[in-house]
């Protein structure tokens, strides 16, 4: 048993703080969620720049962003910089730099707090390296599950090098995106959809993708002990 959990802990890790936090906050002891909304806007026009970044990297550290009012930063930090080029792109630059931070940091707590694979994934691997275009360019379209994404890039044990060249090329693709749309749409982004559900999938799923591979290399491993659980690393 205590092997099965070390095999899927970096799931369950962030499904805990982020059930806590919802706790939490139905328990009123930390804000609402859409308290928070009103807090930040605030944050935001009281602090300006200093607000972004700082809520930025917040923004984008899984499991602390459980019930942070998504991509708000973003949406709403360059709909304020609307019609002022430079202060736009300054914007930009801050609130990438910041969520590169925190992607960062997601992949390091991952990779060295709740790896469960001894080894580096096999890299190299034509399915492998199409399979994880595909896997950030899904997951990199909103903070909640980029952050996800890269906690869970460490945790399964790529490697930087792996992680980074995704992480730049997808990071950069979509914040582009969301800051230009932001920028000449203008709109606060006040009505984003509540995705909590949504990111509660997404841990369920990752933890039953363990699982199996867990029990699948316990059942090949019983059949035969020299297998080594190779032919299990592909996403």
């Amino acid at each position: 048993m205590r092997e099965y959990f070390r095999s899927v802990r970096g799931a369950l890790v962030l499904l805990g703080l982020f059930v806590t936090l919802q706790f939490l906050s139905f328990l009123d002891i930390v804000p609402s969620m859409d308290e928070l909304g009103s807090l930040v806007e605030r944050f935001f026009k009281d602090h300006g720049l200093v607000a972004v970044g700082v809520l930025s990297v917040v923004e984008n550290l899984a499991g602390f962003n459980a019930y942070f009012p998504g991509s708000i930063v973003i949406l709403t930090g360059m709909a304020m910089a609307a019609g002022d080029p430079v202060r736009g792109l300054i914007t930009y630059l801050v609130i990438t730099f910041a969520a590169f931070f925190s992607y960062n940091v997601n992949y390091i707590v991952g990779r060295y707090f709740c790896n469960h694979n001894s080894d580096n994934r096999s890299i190299g691997n034509r399915k492998i390296e199409i399979n994880g275009w595909i896997w950030y360019f899904i997951s990199f379209w909103h903070p909640h599950f980029a952050a996800i994404t890269c906690f869970a890039t460490g945790s399964e044990g790529f490697p930087y090098r792996w992680f980074s060249l995704r992480m730049l090329v997808v990071g950069v693709i979509w914040n582009s995106f969301w800051g230009l749309s932001m920028y000449f749409v203008g709109s606060l982004g006040k009505n984003e959809v509540n995705l909590t559900m949504v990111m509660y999938i997404y841990l369920f799923g990752w933890l039953t993708i363990d699982s199996i591979r867990f029990f699948n290399r316990k059942g090949l491993s019983t059949a035969d002990p020299k297998y080594t659980g190779t032919s299990c690393d592909t996403i």
